[in-house]
């Protein structure tokens, strides 16, 4: 209420005749015929808060004007505050209002106090003003830059007496400003506890530590890379760069860690391009260091191990085998076994396998239930765990196949159904490609009464009911007679070996699943195209009229599905 109160007696004290209208008009950003100075001797980048143009901008410069768009400096800062100070002082402004005066974050509001506030600043020309003394900076600069050093804080804080070195100073010691200045291991110190403490707000950081923003983030970023702890899943990578780039590394190591005479770590470290390691890494040169002297320590003490009860030549090759050999990528085993486990574990309710992932996310019993089933043991070749990517995987095969079948049929099918169907296209791809009927050896290995199913599931009945669906499958002579089916298509295989789920198989799933839950359903027209087996094509009829699908989106998704194809 006070600021608005001066406001209003200050415009009809300033009132000098000017309509709104031409009040609105002066906000514009328009060129002078000839200079940087309008009619009443100001520069028009000052006039008000408006974006520079290209124009603009080399209109500057043809007038010897170097427009400046890095960060403000204290002796900048200063001259602000002080054409502040003046002003407040002419019109009877409290000085601590400036971010309400000037409109800071309000907006494009048309309550009365911003009408009064644009109409005040337009008559008063406060901008020009404002900007005094700062002809190489735009008044829109100068209002961002009012935004972040006017506070109440700071401006309770100032000593608005004291002379311009001395003021400059003062200024020094309530705003970070950036420093070309090295840091000492006390401020390194200081600061890190400081991070950890303030839960990576790097704007309370630098008000703390006295410096700009950009340079405390690049500090402490500088720090976790070199103080990031090398992974054992960095030593296989790390150890095919070095082994191409030295020749007879194993050879050479293997006497350095038998401490065979004559044989010392550093002529080896020396042999080692840690340039291209590090480029071939897409890490740092002491990144690369610390990879290598935490190899060198497992090495040694897993060869210690070995070497007790094996010869020299045998110990360093179950050396080698153990730390540095390159784990296999996730095969068709692992994958099935994942999917039929994320099935038995899946909640009885209707829920999105987002819900479901967040809400199994850190079950601890889930994880150790998929390491005992050895899918944890693939290479994965990105920084997320085991457990991340293979929700991650899953949760996009489950959205993908929503998109294109589930979610388009009237029938709705539960996150239950949709992982069974998955599972039924996955072991019929999987008898295709020559791998044995893995579900019907599966069935036994994680029985009721296992601690992780109970820990997982709560109703017990809820489990027996999961595994009766598919024992009852194994007596649907359609089911059979599909799986049985021996013919091949090169379709369903992925020539990299790496599981790939077939969009053919899955709609044959579909159809089978729901012709086991209604005998009386048929199948739409809109699958047929897409059905490859012959036990399954004789159950399209011609006259269907597709009343299964949404006849809205079903062109749609025969468009879609005929781009893919």
């Amino acid at each position: 209420m006070y600021l608005e109160e001066k406001l209003l007696e200050a415009v009809l004290k300033e009132q000098s005749g000017r309509q709104w209208s031409k009040t609105r008009e002066t906000r514009k950003l328009q060129l002078p015929e000839d200079g940087i100075y309008n009619e009443d001797e100001e520069p028009f980048h000052h006039i008000g808060c408006s974006l520079l143009h290209p124009e603009h901008i080399e209109r500057l410069r043809e007038c010897g004007v170097i427009y400046r768009d890095h960060v403000f400096s204290a002796e900048e800062d200063a001259i602000i505050l002080s054409n502040w100070k003046r002003f407040s002082d002419s019109y009877g402004l409290d000085v601590r209002c400036a971010l309400e005066f000037i409109g800071w974050r309000v907006g494009k509001t048309k309550d009365s106090l911003s009408s009064k506030r644009l109409f005040f600043q337009d008559t008063t020309r406060f901008w020009p003003k404002l900007c005094a003394g700062l002809l190489e900076r735009s008044a829109r600069q100068i209002y961002y830059r009012m935004g972040r050093i006017a506070t109440v804080e700071n401006l309770e804080k100032v000593d608005w007496n004291a002379d311009k070195d001395s003021f400059v100073d003062s200024l020094k010691s309530l705003i970070p400003y950036k420093r070309n200045v090295a840091w000492s291991k006390e401020e390194v110190t200081r600061l890190m506890k400081l991070f950890k403490k303030c839960d990576k707000d790097f704007l309370e950081l630098s008000r703390k530590m006295k410096r700009d923003v950009t340079d405390c983030r690049n500090k402490v970023t500088q720090i976790l890379r070199v103080e990031e702890s090398p992974k054992k899943e960095f030593f296989p990578v790390f150890w095919d760069i070095v082994t191409n780039s030295v020749s007879h590394l194993s050879k050479k190591l293997r006497k350095v860690v038998g401490k065979e005479e004559g044989h010392e770590l550093e002529g080896i470290t020396s042999l080692i391009p840690w340039d291209e390691c590090a480029r071939s890494m897409e890490k740092d040169v002491r990144f690369c260091k610390k990879i290598w002297t935490e190899l060198f320590e497992s090495l040694c003490s897993t060869f210690a191990e070995f070497n007790a009860t094996n010869d020299v030549k045998t110990a360093w090759k179950l050396t080698l085998a153990q730390v540095v050999v390159k784990k296999s990528p996730l095969n068709w085993v692992q994958y099935a076994r994942c999917l039929w486990i994320f099935y038995i574990s899946a909640p009885s309710e209707n829920f999105l396998f987002a819900k479901y992932r967040s809400k199994m996310f850190k079950n601890d019993e889930l994880i150790d239930l998929l390491k005992s089933q050895g899918i944890f043991d693939f290479d994965k070749h990105k920084r997320e765990s085991e457990w991340e990517y293979l929700c991650n995987r899953v949760s996009k095969l489950i959205s993908k196949f929503s998109t294109q079948i589930f979610d388009l049929m009237w029938f709705p099918l539960t996150l239950i159904d949709k992982l069974f169907i998955l599972n039924l296209a996955c072991r019929r791809q999987m008898i295709s490609l020559g791998f044995p009927d893995y579900l019907r050896e599966h069935y036994d290995q994680v029985p009721v009464g296992s601690p992780y199913i109970d820990d997982l599931i709560e109703d017990e009945k809820a489990y027996k009911k999961r595994n009766r669906k598919q024992r009852r499958f194994e007596r649907n002579s359609l089911y059979i007679s599909w799986i049985e089916e021996t013919r091949e298509s090169k379709k369903h295989i992925n020539c990299k070996g790496k599981p790939f789920m077939s969009k053919t198989l899955v709609i044959e799933s579909t159809v089978i699943y729901m012709l086991d839950l209604c005998d009386d359903w048929v199948p739409p027209t809109a699958f047929k195209e897409f059905v490859e087996s012959d036990v399954l094509l004789p159950l399209f009829t011609s006259d269907v009229n597709n009343d299964e699908l949404r006849t809205d989106q079903l062109k749609e998704l025969e468009a879609s599905w005929a781009e893919e194809d």
